[in-house]
């Protein structure tokens, strides 16, 4: 009878136990699931946070320093994408292909663009002066002139301008407004761009693109305007093939219509008149003809922007979208995001 009485007492006691352990179990079980709940909650709530506090950054304080509040000479990882840049600028200056006498084929403006895009106008102009000043020296000295010196640095601003709108833009879903953005930059860089040339007047060549009768004047309003045929074509062509999808054309909307107003600005337009200024003022080299400042400055320039604008356009994109997310991670590890 005991032996009975203790099997069945030790069995009644291992389903005690049994149900305890279960009970125990659930316990666990259901503080664990309160836990990652109110985990999962507070990992929400600091995602959204960090959100809304990225995008006041970008609007507010990224404007103009993209890596605000870092300061940039305490930043080794920055210093070492700048002084990448930099030589990459510098490099590309040195390997340039002469087309006469006025003319070179290259695409240091990538580094220019890049510095501009990237770091924002508050770094890079000065650092574009000293990055003028070693391409200066580097590439084996040169006349220095004004009209020259000031290129660069107005790249560089324009550049950052444009890098700053990206950033404000490139949250948003549609690519409607930022195409039509494009289109109204384009055509009124164009219109006025051409109206600055015509009105650009010389003691020496007198208002050159303007003159009745004149063969230069008709050949480079014809490549003029196929420089604007093809850079609408462009636009509208990844436009058209992106329009009915969801992927953003941001990046390439801003970068082409950066290159294209960089293009039209300082190398259509002041370029053809720096050229033209220096001859005369420094060189003191009046031109044969007027017609011969149109065949040697503007229509080669023309023709030069045609050909390098696609390469332009897509060594930045290409270099940008390499860069940017190792930036942005530095930035975020550095202001404790993930």
């Amino acid at each position: 009878m005991l032996w009975v009485w203790w099997l069945q007492s030790h069995t009644l006691i291992q389903q005690q136990v049994k149900s305890l352990l279960y009970l125990i179990a659930q316990a666990q079980q259901i503080h664990l699931n309160q836990e990652y709940s109110r985990f999962a909650k507070i990992k929400i709530t600091k995602t959204t946070r960090c959100h809304k506090e990225v995008n006041w950054q970008i609007s507010d304080h990224q404007v103009f320093l993209p890596f605000w509040p870092l300061k940039l000479r305490y930043n080794i990882y920055l210093i070492s994408f700048l002084a990448l840049f930099i030589a990459l600028k510098i490099v590309l200056g040195i390997f340039v292909v002469r087309i006469g006498p006025t003319i070179s084929l290259g695409i240091s403006w990538v580094g220019l663009a890049l510095i501009g895009w990237i770091f924002g106008p508050v770094v890079a102009i000065p650092i574009e002066f000293l990055t003028d000043t070693l391409s200066l020296f580097l590439g084996g000295g040169g006349v220095w002139y004004w009209l020259y010196a000031v290129q660069e640095p107005m790249i560089i601003f324009t550049a950052a301008l444009f890098g700053s709108i990206y950033r404000i833009r490139k949250n948003y879903a549609s690519n409607f407004w930022d195409f039509v953005f494009q289109q109204i930059l384009i055509v009124g860089f164009c219109i006025s761009g051409f109206i600055f040339l015509s009105l650009y007047n010389n003691a020496d060549t007198d208002r050159f693109l303007v003159r009745n009768n004149s063969f230069g004047t008709t050949l480079s309003m014809i490549f003029m305007a196929l420089f604007f045929v093809f850079a609408e074509l462009i636009s509208w062509l990844l436009y058209l093939k992106h329009r009915k999808t969801k992927e953003s054309i941001k990046l390439f909307l801003y970068v082409s219509t950066m290159m294209i107003t960089l293009s039209i600005l300082y190398s259509l337009v002041l370029g053809t008149i720096s050229i033209n200024e220096f001859l005369i003022n420094v060189v003191h080299q009046k031109p044969k003809t007027r017609d011969f400042i149109l065949s040697a400055y503007l229509i080669p320039r023309v023709i030069k922007e045609t050909l390098r604008l696609a390469i332009l356009i897509i060594c930045v994109i290409a270099l940008i979208k390499i860069s940017e997310p190792y930036l942005q991670n530095f930035f975020n590890l550095s202001r404790l995001r993930w």
